[in-house]
């Protein structure tokens, strides 16, 4: 008898897969609550349009409520797969931490992919109209610089011709495509026509725009950076804490029994 015990206890997964899942759902669903949370208060904004808030702070406080929400939600999710898993009565103190950390590492895990299946499944829903709005945005920022090169009292000509001509060779300069030396005087010899300056001063006027714009794209793009940066940061404190709080429960657990 004692050695079919012994080969059941072999046998038997180290791994409580009920215990993991039903800690990623507990977590998985009070992220949900969470993030619906701060989108009320408003913390997924990082730039308002304006009120005594600065957006630098605003942002500031977007990236601790994401770190809050993946300690919080990890953290009760782990503890709820270390309580509920199945007690190992034949490892020591040791083994037993070791798996208990396991546990909150696929709860984490498991956690993630479901959030990232959740993610990608709105998002498959939301493409087009994603993808026009970003392209309104795209062309109503590349817009709004054209127009800044062609502002005037004084303006000759057909301005919506020029406009498009102008935002042709602006375009080609944000990309850093190749742009000739006549593209540019092309250019300049548009905007002192339709405003009246001088063929100088256009180009001054074209050269400082072009940078605006780009300094524009830079940021963007940093902020862009910086934001996957900490959420690289929110994620890994999500498995720390779910690993450390499977412990916890585990221990818990071990005490009641």
């Amino acid at each position: 008898m004692s050695e079919v015990v012994s080969q059941r206890t072999i046998s038997a997964s180290a791994v409580s897969w009920p215990a993991v899942f039903a800690g990623a759902a507990a977590a998985t669903a009070f992220a949900l609550v969470l993030l619906t949370l701060g989108t009320g208060l408003g913390l997924s904004a990082v730039s308002p349009w304006g009120g005594s808030v600065k957006g630098s702070t605003l942002g500031y406080l977007a990236v601790a409520w994401l770190l809050a929400v993946q300690l919080f939600a990890f953290g009760l999710g782990g503890y709820i797969a270390g309580r509920l898993r199945t007690r190992w009565l034949t490892v020591d103190r040791n083994e037993s931490y070791f798996r208990d950390t396991a546990h909150g590492l696929l709860v984490w895990c498991v956690g993630t992919i479901v959030s990232a299946c959740l993610a990608a499944t709105i998002l498959s829903s939301a493409i087009s109209v994603t993808a026009s709005t970003a392209s309104s945005v795209a062309t109503n920022g590349a817009q709004y610089f054209v127009d800044s090169l062609l502002r005037s009292d004084k303006q000759s000509g057909d301005p919506d011709a020029a406009r498009k001509e102008i935002g042709l060779i602006f375009g080609r300069m944000l990309d850093n495509s190749e742009v000739t030396d006549n593209d540019r005087s092309y250019a300049a010899q548009l905007i002192a026509r339709q405003t009246g300056i001088s063929q100088t001063d256009a180009e001054q006027r074209l050269a400082q725009t072009a940078d605006r714009a780009k300094s524009a794209l830079e940021a963007t793009r940093k902020l862009a950076m910086y934001a996957s940066l900490w959420v690289f940061v929110a994620l890994l404190i999500g498995a720390f804490t779910a690993s450390y709080m499977a412990t916890v429960g585990g221990e818990a657990r071990d005490e009641v029994d």
